[in-house]
């Protein structure tokens, strides 16, 4: 069976199941070397994460896309301020789908983690805090004990 060769570019958040499914996922990483890495498997989209902050001055309330800000702290090579918008992508992946993960080192033959993807073992599904008014995507339990790669934008 000839492949189908898809790209991440449109929408690039979300979990890749590593398999022999006959589609080829494509995702640019390494910032501005511009890699193109291709990864047979199921891709699961994902809202992207964002917090919420009031804005200075206003009694307004204001969505911040937390992969904004971690593209630009790659790019930048702000290396403290990508581990603590990691920490802030754990939490939001596990207050919206019950997401509990470790970041891993990247299974034999497959690209090494790198800006655009991180390879992460999923370790549980918390569901308590999960309110179910999100999506439907309520039982990822399957995906305990899996080896998954963390999909996000590149910084370029």
């Amino acid at each position: 069976m000839k492949k189908i060769k898809m790209h991440l570019y449109a929408h690039n958040f979300g979990i890749l199941i590593p398999g022999q499914t006959g589609i080829v996922w494509e995702q640019q990483t390494e910032g501005v070397s511009c890699h193109h890495e291709q990864i047979e498997g199921i891709f699961i989209p994902l809202e992207e994460p964002y917090r919420v902050e009031r804005v200075f001055g206003k009694m307004d309330w204001e969505r911040i896309n937390i992969l904004d800000e971690l593209a630009n702290a790659n790019y930048e090579y702000r290396d403290a301020d990508s581990v603590f918008l990691w920490n802030e992508i754990e939490k939001d992946l596990k207050s919206r789908y019950g997401l509990v993960f470790k970041p891993i080192e990247e299974p034999k033959g497959m690209p090494y983690t790198q800006e655009g993807m991180r390879w992460v073992k999923i370790t549980a599904i918390e569901n308590e805090d999960y309110d179910g008014t999100h999506n439907a995507m309520s039982d990822l339990t399957p995906l305990i004990n899996k080896t998954v790669l963390l999909i996000y934008p590149n910084s370029d």
